[in-house]
């Protein structure tokens, strides 16, 4: 799991908000841990708090916030008990900013709520976004809609008004006229366009967003759909993102929640081994919604001359493999492979092609798996996490 946020008072009450892939969505949990408590020390108990978007602890550390995104709950800490209930439109996020104020952030407002008064009294501080806005025809005082509601900028302040008195939009002067351009494509909704009305033309007034691609090759290279490496070089700019699932489950978590937040569907490649050493990591590959091709029934180097690789051998692991994931998952291997080491030779390929099975080869090395030194000292292969990406960037394809 993913750990957000984890709160420590003085007297030994740690609180932790973490949280997991479930069901193609990032779900958060919080969990409690009483030091000071000789028989519940030893592990974390779950509370019954949902949807919770994060948590944090009062200066004092005798209160905590937990915010959804409905609203704000001031909790005492210790007991974990609801002091108050704060109802706010769309929380993003909370924090204190004494012991009896506080601030809450949401998708329309900002406001500052004062604990220490009776009816936790708020006040406006900022607008996170707006629905209409502009000057009141007569006072030229500025009149906003936020989330259904409508307030007017005064001398104290943001106060509510019954309804919007403001001035129309000025689109139009005896020269220019302004107007909006939707776009069907690219990085905005629409352009601010100006139509010169003592002349000729219409210019955007700000530059269009351009968008910079590699250039397709003259001609394609060939493609062997049955060892497989790439598709396609001239019909589409997509590459395909392959992790092998080896040996360690270290990361495991974090990869797969930065990949469902970029929404990226990817091809995980998982072995035997990897399959009974970590059963429960295997399901969560599985869960996620990803490709999931063999990575043969156990990892080791075909290349060797002490090994006799023969077709039976080479159907008999991938059928191995199928039924272990099967066990494991309740669900079916892609009919996608690759060797250990990506070792392949014409006996490998044409096993694999009886079982109905595409080899898949790599295009870009990334060598992240060398390691910082071998037995000659520094390994002259190795490269930090900043030069692979770049690396992998140069030497992509379409």
């Amino acid at each position: 799991t993913r750990v957000q946020t984890v709160l420590w008072s003085e007297d030994d009450m740690i609180t932790i908000l973490a949280g997991s892939i479930r069901h193609g969505e990032f779900a958060r949990s919080v969990y409690r841990l009483d030091l000071a408590d000789e028989e519940r020390r030893s592990r974390f108990e779950a509370t019954d708090d949902e949807d919770v978007l994060g948590i944090s602890l009062s200066p004092g550390g005798t209160r905590a916030l937990l915010w959804t995104s409905e609203g704000v709950e001031v909790r005492d800490y210790a007991t974990w008990d609801v002091d108050t209930r704060i109802e706010h439109p769309d929380v993003v996020h909370a924090l204190w900013q004494s012991e009896r104020r506080i601030v809450v952030g949401g998708r329309h407002r900002v406001e500052q709520v004062d604990l220490g008064q009776a009816g936790n009294p708020a006040t406006l501080l900022a607008f996170s976004q707006v629905e209409q806005y502009g000057y009141n025809r007569d006072s030229a005082a500025i009149e906003v809609v936020s989330y259904g509601m409508r307030y007017r900028l005064g001398e104290s302040g943001w106060e509510e008004i019954d309804e919007l008195a403001v001035r129309e939009a000025g689109v139009a002067s005896e020269e220019f006229r302004v107007y909006l351009e939707n776009l069907s494509s690219g990085s905005y909704r629409n352009m601010v366009m100006v139509r010169n009305v003592s002349s000729f033309g219409t210019d955007p007034l700000f530059p269009r967003p351009q968008r910079r691609y590699e250039p397709f090759p003259a001609e394609d290279d060939p493609i062997d759909l049955t060892n497989f490496s790439h598709g396609s070089r001239i019909r589409r700019r997509e590459v395909s993102f392959v992790f092998n699932a080896i040996d360690s489950v270290s990361g495991l978590t974090e990869i797969l929640n930065t990949l469902a937040q970029y929404e990226i569907r990817a091809t995980f490649f998982v072995n035997g081994d990897f399959i009974r050493r970590h059963p429960g990591a295997v399901r969560e590959i599985a869960e996620s919604g990803h490709e999931v091709g063999s990575l043969f029934y156990t990892y080791f180097d075909m290349a060797s001359g002490r090994f006799q690789i023969t077709g039976e051998f080479i159907k008999q692991g991938l059928a191995r493999n199928e039924d272990e994931y099967f066990e494991t998952t309740g669900r079916e291997l892609s009919l996608q492979w690759h060797a250990p080491y990506y070792f392949v030779n014409p006996e490998i390929i044409a096993a694999s092609r009886e079982m109905n099975y595409a080899y898949i080869g790599r295009d870009v090395d990334s060598l992240d798996w060398v390691p910082t030194r071998d037995e000659n000292g520094l390994s002259r292969l190795y490269r930090g996490a900043a030069d692979i990406i770049e690396a992998v960037i140069d030497e992509k394809r379409p």
